[in-house]
């Protein structure tokens, strides 16, 4: 006999509905992908990277990288020049055919993560997905054509680990665990949400990462920290890095100084508060309050950002009405069951990603958290539907909120295909004004190897299947998030 988290009596694990999420997963997946590979190598933040690496070795790179102030990113830069080597001039190729994979690789532990069993739990995963590619923070995370996408890979490599902690233990997942962590800490900052992943999954018991393994996580951690600040003298970002959002207005650093110099703590309290706020409420905008700024000057709020706040108000009402439920029910069988140590883990990588936030708010670097609350919703909603089955009253509550629910964030869903054509439209233009950008950039072509990078990768965004999006009298515009 089977129980499910609402005691009830539930049917045997059925494989087709695991098989059919993962297969639905990846479509959307692939179909993002496409959408992705349509943007060219952009030009701001890529080719003045490209350039520079053009003619390093490897040993040099990481050697003065490792001494630069603010960030330690050594193998970021290392996986740039190792993807510009393979590539072969090939370097649209390259790089989409990474962005894919990695963008395949996160459907698949999304939708493994969520544990499917039956039509119910598959009945969620339409949901769960539109929550994890309808938010503001996961637009960011594939709209930008780096070469290497640090964002999407944290996010992949918290979801591998957390995987990895829910499965049985296996003498090697301790040695996975720790060079994924190795890997995505030396690539940016965020890979810190690994360890913290680690450890809360096996706090709340989840043991497919033995203590050892975490263990070894947490003196690799107290290893980073002791270089960081203090043989390598990195430190952390500061005020003068980058502007950022405060109160209805972006600050830039200058401004920053002025005001929070003197007390940096004010802003950084500022920063991570925001940072979890958006993912839950869908306001503030990388720490700027437009809703509140509009309501204040007596504007009238577009009805793109009403569906923004009435999405992310019901998801985290019923996120808030679940873990009652679950908190009532372990404190009365002093039980928790799998879906409950996921959500756990899930909560605590959303407080740590806000965290990690502090310098300076920005949507995108939320996407890991962001997708821990769309995996928070789907558990919800399964929750929701067990509750619904219990009589007629109940059901017509629970495919009420279901319906407003799944209505609200597929349209912003919807937003997506948008955003990345009128991305690919953008970038390609940006190719086509290259040269009086390098000059405005202080960037000389000072041999034929530079001069030759940059007119491939033109030829190649020029060439690029890239329309104008052309929904800008559409109907429709007012209800996608298009920012």
């Amino acid at each position: 006999m089977n129980i499910d988290s609402t005691g009830a009596t539930a049917a045997a694990p059925d494989p087709r509905w695991r098989r059919a999420a993962y297969v639905y997963g990846i479509i959307v997946a692939l179909g993002i992908a496409y959408m992705v590979a349509m943007i060219p190598v952009q030009v701001s933040d890529c080719l003045g990277n490209l350039l520079q690496i053009q003619h390093d070795n490897y040993r040099r790179m990481l050697t003065d990288l490792m001494y630069s102030k603010g960030y330690l990113r050594p193998l970021l830069w290392a996986q740039i020049k190792l993807m510009y080597d393979v590539a072969q001039g090939h370097y649209w190729v390259t790089f989409k055919a990474v962005h894919a994979a990695e963008l395949v690789l996160l459907a698949v532990l999304f939708v493994r993560l969520l544990r499917i069993e039956r039509a119910r739990d598959f009945a969620g995963v339409p949901v769960a997905i539109a929550v994890l590619v309808g938010l503001h923070t996961f637009n960011g995370t594939v709209r930008e054509a780096f070469p290497v996408n640090s964002f999407l890979t944290v996010l992949v490599c918290t979801f591998a680990v957390m995987n990895l902690s829910l499965s049985r233990w296996r003498w090697w997942h301790d040695a996975l665990a720790f060079v994924i962590y190795l890997f995505v800490l030396l690539t940016v900052e965020s890979g810190l949400l690994v360890v913290a992943a680690l450890v809360m999954a096996r706090l709340v018991g989840l043991r497919g990462v033995s203590w050892a393994g975490v263990g070894a996580c947490l003196l690799l951690t107290l290893g980073y920290f002791y270089l960081r600040f203090g043989p390598l003298a990195v430190g952390a970002p500061g005020l003068i890095e980058r502007s950022t959002g405060f109160g209805f207005q972006v600050l830039d650093p200058p401004e920053l100084m002025t005001r929070f110099g003197a007390h940096p703590y004010v802003l950084y309290a500022y920063n991570i508060a925001c940072s979890i706020i958006t993912v839950l409420f869908a306001e503030p905008r990388a720490g700027v309050w437009y809703v509140t700024r509009t309501v204040v000057g007596g504007g009238e709020l577009p009805l793109w950002l009403i569906i923004n706040l009435v999405s992310c108000a019901l998801a985290t009402a019923l996120v808030g009405w679940h873990a009652t439920r679950r908190l009532a029910a372990g404190w009365r069988t002093r039980r928790i069951d799998d879906g409950d140590r996921i959500a756990i883990v899930c909560v605590t990588v959303l407080v740590a990603n806000a965290v990690l936030s502090f310098p300076y708010t920005k949507d995108a670097i939320m996407s890991t958290g962001g997708a821990c609350f769309a995996v928070l919703v789907f558990y919800a909603v399964r929750e929701l539907l067990a509750v619904g089955e219990r009589g007629a009253l109940a059901g017509l509550g629970a495919a009420v909120v279901l319906v407003a629910l799944s209505g609200t964030w597929a349209i912003r869903a919807t937003a997506l295909p948008h955003l990345l054509r009128e991305q690919a439209f953008k970038v390609r233009n940006d190719w086509a004004t290259v040269y009086p950008w390098l000059d405005a950039q202080h960037i000389e072509l000072r041999d034929p190897d530079a001069r030759m990078l940059v007119e491939r990768l033109r030829r190649e965004a020029l060439r690029s299947p890239a329309p104008h999006p052309n929904i800008g009298r559409s109907p429709w515009r007012r209800l996608l998030d298009l920012n």
